[in-house]
C-alpha cells in the first residue's frame, strides 16, 4: 500500500559537509560555528568550494544589505546562494517558512529537496493526480468502515425493535382472540433505548404467566385443564402472529427511529479538515497519495481533529470528510459542534446532542422544582462553581454528577449550559443561516404566520445536522421553562433576551450592526421557542 520510492531517494540524498574556516574570525555570531567565514566575496566562496563534494556548505557575512548572512550550498556541481535568517527569540535558523534548531539540519533538508526534485520531479507533480489513490487509502477505508458500523447498528436496532413490537402486538391479538382481556398490558414506552423495550416485553410475557387476575382469583380445579390448553394455543398463535407482523411492520418501522438515522447523517455531513503544518518524527507517509513525506521538519500537514497526515499539496485535494477522534480533541468547550459530535466520547459516542447540553438540560428538567426557580437562566451562578462544573465536564463528561447533593445551585448548571453555547466557535445558528433568517424576519410583517413558519422551517433545515438537533432540543427545553413563567418569571420573550446573543451572532463584529439586529433576533428566537414543535418536525 505505502509507496517507498521517495523514501529510498531521500536515503540516497547527499549529506551536509561544512567547509570550516581555518583562521580566526572576529565578531563571529554566536549562532554559527566554524562554517562561518566572515566577510568574503562570491569569488572567494567559489574558490573554497571548487573541489568540494555535493552537500558542502558555508556561511558568509554579506553587505547587501549590511549585517546580513548568506548560505552557500553545493549541489550537482552548482553553488546555490540563500539569504540566511536567525530567530533570536526562539533560536531557530531559516531561509523560508521552515525553522531548524541547527544550521546542519537546514542544509540537510535542503539537500533532500534538491535531490528529489532532480530525480523525481515528474513523479512528484503527478503523485496526487490519481483519482483512485485516496479511495484506496487507509483513512478512506476507515471512514467507510465507521459509517458501515453505524448503519449496522441502525439495522440491528430495527430488527430488535420489530421483534419487540411484533411480540407485543401478537400477545394482544391473541389475548383478544381468546377473550383474555385481563392479559393485556401497557404498551412499552416508545424509546430509543433498547433496554427499555426489552424490559417492557419481559413484563408483558410475565403478565401471561402470572397475571393479576390469576393471583387474585385462583383457577378452579375443573378449569385448570382448560386454562392449560388455552395457554398452549396462545403460545402457538403468538409465533404465527409475530411472523405475519414482521412482514407488514418492517417497512414502516424503518422510519420509526430517527436517532441512528440522524447519527448517520451527522457522520456523512461535510467537515473540513483542520490542517496545520507539522514536523513528523521518523518516516511518515501521506494518507492521501500514500507516498513518503520527505524532509526533516515540516514535512507536511496534520489535521488537529482527526490526525489525517498529508503533503501540503495533497491536503488541498482532500475531501471535506474529516472524522474527528476524541484523542486529538483536547477540550469539550470551545470546540466546533460538528467536530465534537462526530468524534463522540464514551457513552455519548452515538449521541446527536453534545453531552454538556444533554446533561444540563436533563438535570434542570428532572430536578424537583428546578423549572420553578425564580430567574432561571437570568440569574448567574457562582463563578467558582461554574468553573468547577466546566472542569468536571472536561475531566470526565460521562461520569459527572450534577445532582442536587453535589451542586444544589441550579443557576450554576444553567450558566454552564449558556457558557458552552457561547463558546462555540461557530454559533449554534450558523452565520449563513443566521443571515437568511434575519433577511426573512426583516420582511414586511403582513406575511401570514403560517407562511412565515413554513419559510423559517425550510431555512432551519440548512443547518448542519448537529446544530439542527441541538437547537431543536434547546428550543423545546426553553418552551418548558416558559410554561413555568408564573413561578420562574421567565417568559418566552425574557428567555429570548437572555439566549439571543448566546446562540446567534453576525460575522460582522461591528457593535452598531449587532445593536440594529438585536430586536429582530429576539423576535426570531421567540418564534423558534413558541413554535418549536412545528419548526423542527421532519
Amino acid at each position: 500500500m505505502w509507496k517507498t520510492y521517495l523514501y529510498h531517494l531521500q536515503e540516497q540524498a547527499p549529506h551536509p559537509k561544512p567547509i570550516q574556516c581555518k583562521h580566526p574570525v572576529p565578531n563571529r555570531p554566536k549562532q554559527y560555528g566554524l562554517e562561518f567565514h566572515g566577510f568574503i566575496s562570491r569569488q572567494d566562496v567559489e574558490t573554497l568550494m571548487a573541489d568540494s563534494e555535493d552537500g558542502s556548505y558555508l556561511v558568509r557575512e554579506s553587505q547587501n544589505p549590511p549585517n546580513s548572512y548568506t548560505l552557500a550550498i553545493k549541489f550537482n556541481f552548482e553553488i546555490k546562494y540563500y539569504k540566511l535568517y536567525y530567530d533570536q527569540l526562539n533560536s531557530l535558523h531559516y531561509v523560508g517558512e521552515k525553522r531548524f534548531d541547527l544550521i546542519e539540519d537546514l542544509v540537510h533538508d535542503g539537500l533532500i529537496s534538491f535531490y528529489l526534485e532532480s530525480k523525481a520531479s515528474d513523479y512528484i507533480a503527478l503523485m496526487a493526480c490519481d483519482s483512485n489513490c485516496y479511495q484506496e487509502s487507509p483513512y478512506a477505508q476507515y471512514k467507510t468502515q465507521l459509517l458501515n458500523r453505524h448503519q449496522r447498528q441502525h439495522q440491528t436496532f430495527h430488527q430488535i425493535e420489530n421483534k419487540d413490537s411484533s411480540l407485543n402486538s401478537a400477545i394482544r391479538q391473541c389475548a383478544r382472540s381468546h377473550d383474555l382481556n385481563y392479559l393485556t398490558a401497557t404498551p412499552p414506552n416508545q424509546s430509543h433505548h433498547l433496554s427499555n423495550q426489552r424490559h417492557s416485553t419481559t413484563e408483558l410475557l410475565t403478565s401471561i404467566k402470572s397475571s393479576s387476575f390469576s393471583r387474585n382469583h385462583p383457577t378452579p380445579p375443573h378449569l385448570q385443564q382448560h386454562s392449560s390448553a388455552m395457554t398452549s394455543s396462545l403460545t402457538s398463535s403468538i409465533g404465527q402472529t409475530i411472523s405475519s407482523n414482521n412482514k407488514t411492520s418492517s417497512s414502516t418501522s424503518q422510519q420509526s427511529n430517527p436517532l441512528f438515522f440522524d447519527r448517520i447523517l451527522i457522520m456523512q455531513s461535510e467537515k473540513q479538515h483542520n490542517f496545520k503544518l507539522h514536523s513528523f518524527k521518523g518516516p511518515h507517509w501521506c494518507d492521501y497519495c500514500a507516498n513518503f513525506m520527505w524532509g526533516l521538519v515540516s514535512q507536511g500537514v496534520k489535521c488537529l481533529d482527526c490526525g489525517f497526515e498529508a503533503h501540503k499539496r495533497c491536503s488541498e485535494k482532500v475531501p471535506q470528510d474529516c472524522v474527528p477522534q476524541m484523542k486529538y480533541i483536547k477540550s469539550i468547550f470551545g470546540v466546533d459542534l460538528t467536530t465534537l459530535i462526530k468524534a463522540g466520547s464514551g457513552s455519548s459516542s452515538n449521541s446527536i446532542i453534545p453531552i454538556v447540553v444533554d446533561k444540563c438540560i436533563y438535570e434542570i428538567e428532572t430536578r424537583s422544582k428546578a423549572l420553578d426557580t425564580d430567574g432561571l437562566y437570568r440569574i448567574p451562578g457562582f463563578n467558582d462553581v461554574v468553573e468547577e462544573i466546566k472542569y468536571q465536564f472536561e475531566k470526565d463528561s460521562d461520569t459527572i454528577d450534577l445532582s442536587y447533593q453535589r451542586y444544589p445551585d441550579i443557576h450554576a448548571i444553567a450558566c454552564v449550559l449558556k457558557l458552552y453555547l457561547r463558546q462555540l466557535p461557530i454559533p449554534l445558528i450558523t452565520f449563513d443561516v443566521h443571515t437568511q433568517l434575519l433577511e426573512h424576519m426583516q420582511q414586511q410583517s403582513s406575511i401570514p404566520l403560517s407562511s412565515r413558519i413554513q419559510t423559517l422551517k425550510q431555512i432551519l433545515r440548512k443547518l448542519p445536522p448537529a446544530h439542527f438537533h441541538t437547537l431543536k432540543l434547546l428550543c423545546e427545553h426553553l418552551l418548558k421553562v416558559s410554561q413555568h413563567s408564573n413561578k420562574n418569571q421567565m417568559s418566552i420573550d425574557n428567555l429570548a433576551i437572555v439566549f439571543t446573543p448566546t446562540i446567534m451572532r453576525s460575522e460582522n463584529p461591528d457593535p452598531l450592526i449587532a445593536l440594529k439586529n438585536s430586536k429582530c433576533e429576539q423576535r426570531l428566537l421567540e418564534l423558534l421557542i413558541e413554535y418549536c414543535h412545528d419548526l423542527f418536525i421532519p
